[in-house]
């Protein structure tokens, strides 16, 4: 069968095993509805960045999340459903390799560190970008964006056009070989 343990390896149990439904509310349905979106805009190319998260480390700790869409009632949003979404999301797209090196940068009174994860899309990287508050180095806030390092449209039209040169160029050789 199918699901046998013994047939279904645990690491794939996720995808093959059965679960039941996720406990979002209405507001939540929509919100990773919008998340889903804006994951496959990133992915088709039609937005070039998106800010995912942000937690605050000061008292109370707090986070900062993806905008929720027109129409939602953003009181209904738990908190724990839509940190749960977004790190989901995260990490869907990240693949097993350490993160890079961490570049660190002045801006006024912050110290601010940014670090690259590479994904499973070689167009798309994860930065976790840490503040701190420069005088005392207290992290004032961690947030993590998914971009992308290069324009697949325009790249995809700069090939198409090299493919049209190149056929064109074999066309004038094998014409002028008769």
């Amino acid at each position: 069968m199918l699901l046998d343990r013994q047939i279904v390896p645990d690491e794939q149990w996720d995808l093959f095993g059965p679960r039941t439904d996720t406990p979002y509310n209405p507001a939540e349905r929509e919100y990773s509805t919008t998340v889903q979106g804006a994951l496959e805009d990133l992915l088709a190319g039609t937005t070039q960045r998106i800010v995912l998260l942000r937690r605050y480390h000061g008292d109370p700790p707090r986070v900062m999340v993806m905008r929720a869409p027109a129409g939602v009632d953003r009181s209904q949003l738990r908190v724990s459903m839509v940190e749960r979404i977004l790190i989901s999301t995260i990490s869907f797209v990240r693949d097993v390799s350490p993160g890079g090196p961490v570049f660190q940068r002045q801006d006024g009174d912050r110290l601010i560190e940014t670090q690259q994860f590479s994904t499973k899309y070689p167009h798309i990287i994860i930065e976790r970008i840490d503040t701190f508050r420069l005088e005392d180095r207290q992290p004032l806030f961690t947030e993590w964006r998914l971009r992308r390092t290069q324009n697949q449209k325009a790249e995809t039209k700069i090939n198409r056009l090299l493919d049209a040169a190149n056929l064109g160029i074999s066309i004038v050789r094998s014409l002028a070989g008769q």
